[in-house]
């Protein structure tokens, strides 16, 4: 994983890119955070506690069951296309301030727990659990909740973006993104 972050990042540095002077971004500033590692750890702690099993190559299937990781942009539209191509048959998109994207090929359970995104997006979000982040509820009560959405979306329940018919794929027109 460690080389997979500096071939990205010396791939970014010959086209004259700081990576880390990008990110975070300005919404995720604007949001709280401010710093990469701060944005991590968020990475991290939505994860789980399962070791990572491999790292796979952009659209490369996993070869078993597992968490895997996979060398992808941090764009999430061209990220998820990558795990679409990977054979991911349902995809949990979380969001902090936002983002609107959609994949046309697996279905996308949007989230999010921060409360102003959650009014804000309403049925535009198909899980909302802002009292997990106001510690009014716990993350095992809102992760069977979760659940019950995935199964049912699993089961044939449509999300948002599906009612709406959008979603899109994005794929790199010249050598890897970053």
């Amino acid at each position: 994983i460690r080389a997979a972050v500096l071939a990205r990042e010396q791939l970014a540095s010959q086209d004259g890119i700081d990576l880390r002077g990008r990110n975070p971004d300005p919404t995720n500033i604007a949001a709280g955070l401010s710093t990469i590692e701060e944005k991590a750890i968020g990475n991290v702690a939505k994860s789980g506690t399962q070791p990572i099993r491999s790292l796979l190559q952009y659209s490369e299937a996993p070869a078993g069951p597992g968490l895997h990781a996979m060398d992808a942009a941090a764009y999430a539209p061209e990220s998820l296309t990558g795990f679409s191509a990977a054979g991911t048959q349902l995809i949990l998109f979380t969001t902090g301030v936002g983002n609107s994207f959609v994949n046309s090929i697996a279905p996308t359970i949007k989230l999010s727990a921060n409360p102003e995104t959650c009014a804000r997006l309403g049925t535009q979000l198909d899980f909302k659990c802002p009292d997990v982040f106001r510690g009014q509820e716990s993350m095992e009560a809102a992760a069977m909740k979760l659940l019950s959405r995935v199964l049912g979306v699993a089961n044939g329940a449509l999300t948002y973006g599906e009612i709406l018919g959008e979603g899109e794929e994005v794929i790199s027109r010249y050598g890897p993104s970053l």
